[in-house]
């Protein structure tokens, strides 16, 4: 078996958007239970960080995060 590690991250802003998802990146958003201002998802970031394959099998790893900030940032500036 070849052996190899890649990695790769992706901004899924657009795709999310694109299928519809619209609320929580404009300035209807309500992240009212995590903050107490009125905040919007600036990026959404899903990062596969690894798949690596060896003699021993192949593991894989994965996460996602995503950057709020106040709406009048994102509309004032």
């Amino acid at each position: 078996m070849p052996k190899f590690r890649t990695e790769s991250d992706f901004d899924v802003v657009e795709s999310l958007k694109a299928l519809g998802v619209q609320r929580g990146f404009d300035d209807d958003a309500d992240f009212g239970g995590i903050a107490n201002q009125r905040m919007a998802i600036n990026s959404l970031v899903h990062k596969l960080v690894t798949i690596e394959a060896d003699e021993k099998g192949v593991t894989v790893a994965a996460s996602s995060a995503f950057k709020l900030v106040p709406i009048c940032g994102m509309m004032c500036g």
